[in-house]
This record gives C-alpha cells, structure tokens and sequence, in this order.
C-alpha cells in the first residue's frame, strides 16, 4: 500500500557520555561555581588590594577568603599591594597581614612582597613588612645591586689587616682597585672555614662524617641571623646617601664567598679613641676640642640624623655613640653603623617597643633600658649626652660612676640622672639639656638642634676661654 507521506530520515543518536559532557558545559557543576566564585572574590581582592581600598579589602576578608590564593602569575594580593604607591597601600598590606597573609610568599618569578616593595620603592610598606616577619633574599638584594653597579666581585677586594670586631662580624682595611677601604665581613665564615677545615681532616685520619648535634643546629641558627643583619646593613647602606654619613661604595653578596660591604675610609678614626689620644697628648685630665670644632661637629651629628629622621620613612640609628662616629684626616665627622638601625613603620613616628640589649649602655636612652615604646627621640638622647661629653671633655655621668649598669639600673628604679650641663660651655648649655628631657616628647627634632647650633656657630679658631663653663 502506497503512502502521501515520505517517512522522516532517521535521526543518528548520539553516544550518552558526548550529551552528559555536553549538559556539563552548559550546566557547571557546583564544584566549578564554587571555583569561579573564588576566583571572582580574589579578582576582587587583587583589585581592591591594587586600589588601596582599605574599607573594601576588609569587607572582602570578611567574607573568610583566602588572602594567600594566587592569581596565574603566583600573585597573592599582598604581592599587589606591594607594587603600588597608593596613599592606603601601607594601611592594605598592615591588614592582609593581619587577616594572615604570609609575608615571605614567593610568586612565580620567585619575588616576594618585600622584594617587590624594595623595587617600588614603597619604604612605609617595606617598614609594615618588616615588623611581620618579611626577610629579605639574597638573591634579589644581588640582583638590585647589579642593576644599580653597587655590586662587586670579591676577586677585586684585597682584605688587610683587621682594625675591629663585633660578635657577629669583623673590621678590615682593604684595597679595592687601588684604594684603601673598610671591609665590613660576615665573621661566620671565618668559624665555618675551620670547621671544614676540621671536618676534612677527620674524614682523612678515618674520623668518619661529623653527626649532627644541638650545637651545630645553633650555629646555623645564629648564621642565618648574622646574614639577615648584614643583608638589612646592606640594604639600608644602598638607599642612603649625604655628606654627613659614611659613604658605601659597594658590596660582595656572591654565594660562596663572605657577605661584606665596603665603605670610605676614615683617616681619624672614632671620635672616643681621638678624644682619649688628645688628653694623653696634651697630658689635660679633660681635654676638650676649641668651641668652633664643638659645633662643627655637632652639626654634622645633627645634620645627620636630621637626614635620617626626614628620610622618606624614617630611620632610627638606634646605636649613636662616640665610636660610631668617625673622622677623616681632615678632622670632618661622619655617621656609620647602621647594622641595627631601624624603619619606622608610617612616617608619623609610630612608636614602637626597643629590643633589649640594643645600643651602648652608656648613651641608652631611658626608655630603651625600660623596654618602653620609643622613636627617633633616642637618637636625640644619644645626641645630646655625645654634645655633652664632646664640650665637657669626659664620659656621661661621670661625676656619679665610671659603671655604665650603675646608670642603668637607676634607670630601671625609675631613676633619671643626668650629665653636670655647668660642665658645658655655657652658650651650648641651652641647646644640650632639652636633649635629654625625660618626657622624650620635650626633646627638640635633629633639625631644630642643628638650626639652634649654626645660629651660634663661632668663627674657626674661637677658643672657649670666652665661654665660661661656670
């Protein structure tokens, strides 16, 4: 029997997997909204975070995202936060920290927030950084300091005969391409070379490998802070420069070969062994430089930590003291040591709590010995006893011990002595005292001091015969 109507051709079937495949791309799954949701939230965050948008990175937070998820580059929005110059971008990164991002994050290109803070040149937020734990890498200081020929090879660096030490490091002459220099090293690797040394000979008389112990766990302890100090000297050195510090010409920072930075060298020494040669000199109990040299000194101390003070984020010396003060052949003083200084972490002088044992005891600032907050005001402390045993011709608190823990511990009664100003000359008196207020608030800034002392300033050659110190 004939049909009007054609059959319709017959429809191939597809396979199920291809059509459950295919619902699967047009419906995701809640596991992949879950994913694009989060990727969305740290778009989010990055974006904030970039913004310096304070109000929205904590609302963004609040919604228990992971500030550590990273975009395709290895970018958490710390890293973000860290590459920009935003007046909320110190504020931004203060919070992610807090809500846990980890300061020593690397992203792909092995940077970490830090690094990439140097680079921008944001010092309020590396300051932040800092104070959570950020550390600096050696690889990426080497790096900075190839881009910017401070760099050098330790080949070009002849060591002499050492001049001075501290626990954690030493003091040599040098010559570097002809010119005398100071080499400040690294002394881990001096203990490190004997130990191969040791090490090799054991193996070699059959003493077999050294098995490991608790006091080779601390000396990689105390190895790994020694190069975070000297990686933080170093990278405070790079970024200052003014006629009033000590200049820093470069550093080595090749693994394998010590860490050391070279500086200028100082042809007068520090400023207390010149005072102690001139009273053996002149055979003066109290020897004292003629007023003139007083004040020049005094203004390149002020000078100095007046720079220091209104850098960029300011900078705390932290160890001011006559032998941080050093003096060319000419008898000009500059400022070095900065192995301890500190970044205040916002420029509207934060304070902040003093580790303990930081500085000399004699020229400590009161608050300091008490482990109270503190600001650049210690460095005016220090200043001003310097000012005085420079233009009374003997050490602070004299007139009461020759103990520097005497002072101290009244210091800790709550106690607060102070130098003999009538020891002063008496046109310097009025600028000296305020220095040391106890109220650190009372203490005038670097710059009114150095202001207050080139108003006065005497002609070269003026003696103190004019200035009575009665």
């Amino acid at each position: 029997m004939m049909t009007f109507f054609s059959s319709a051709p017959e429809t191939q079937k597809e396979p199920l997997p291809a059509l459950l495949g295919r619902t699967q791309a047009i419906a995701p799954t809640t596991k992949e909204k879950e994913d694009d949701s989060i990727q969305l939230a740290t778009m989010k965050l990055c974006y904030a975070a970039a913004a310096g948008d304070c109000l929205k990175v904590k609302t963004l937070l609040s919604q228990n995202l992971d500030p550590n998820v990273a975009d395709y580059g290895g970018k958490t929005p710390l890293h973000v936060a860290c590459s920009i110059n935003t007046a909320g971008a110190q504020e931004v990164v203060r919070i992610l920290l807090e809500h846990g991002s980890a300061a020593n994050a690397t992203d792909s290109l092995g940077q970490t927030p830090l690094d990439i803070s140097s680079r921008a040149g944001n010092f309020a937020v590396k300051a932040v950084l800092e104070e959570h734990g950020a550390k600096l890498q050696r690889e990426e200081l080497e790096s900075r300091a190839r881009e910017s020929f401070w760099l050098l090879k330790p080949e070009e660096i002849v060591l002499r005969k050492q001049i001075g030490k501290t626990l954690k490091s030493a003091v040599h002459l040098a010559n570097w391409k002809g010119t005398i220099v100071v080499v400040k090293c690294a002394k881990m690797h001096q203990s490190n070379m004997v130990k191969n040394l040791r090490k090799s000979q054991s193996m070699v008389l059959g003493g077999g490998v050294e098995k490991a112990s608790p006091k080779r766990a601390e000396d990689a302890e105390l190895e790994d802070d020694i190069t975070e100090e000297m990686l933080h000297e170093i990278d405070l050195l790079a970024s200052l420069r003014h006629p009033d510090l000590v200049l820093f010409l470069g550093a080595c920072l090749d693994p394998g070969h010590p860490i050391m930075f070279v500086s200028e060298f100082m042809g007068g020494g520090d400023l207390e062994n010149y005072m102690l040669k001139m009273r053996e000199k002149t055979e003066v109990a109290f020897w004292k430089p003629p007023l003139w040299r007083m004040v020049e000194w005094s203004c390149a101390i002020g000078r100095g930590l007046a720079f220091l003070h209104g850098f960029r984020v300011p900078i705390v010396h932290r160890d001011l003291k006559p032998l941080n003060l050093l003096l060319t052949k000419n008898l000009e003083l500059k400022m070095t040591d900065f192995g301890i200084s500190k970044m205040m972490a916002t420029v509207d002088s934060e304070q902040h709590m003093m580790t303990g044992g930081v500085g000399s005891y004699l020229y400590m600032a009161p608050e300091v010995v008490r482990y109270e907050e503190y600001n650049e005001k210690v460095d005016i402390y220090s200043y001003g006893l310097i000012m005085y045993y420079i233009s009374a011709g003997r050490r602070p608190f004299q007139h009461l011990t020759l103990d520097p823990e005497v002072i101290l511990q009244q210091y800790c009664q709550k106690k607060e002595p102070r130098p003999l100003i009538s020891d002063c000359p008496k046109v310097l008196r009025g600028i000296i005292e305020p220095c040391w207020a106890v109220d650190k608030s009372d203490r005038p800034s670097a710059e009114e001091v150095t202001n207050a002392l080139s108003e006065m300033a005497p002609a070269r050659g003026a003696s103190c015969e004019s200035c009575s110190t009665m």
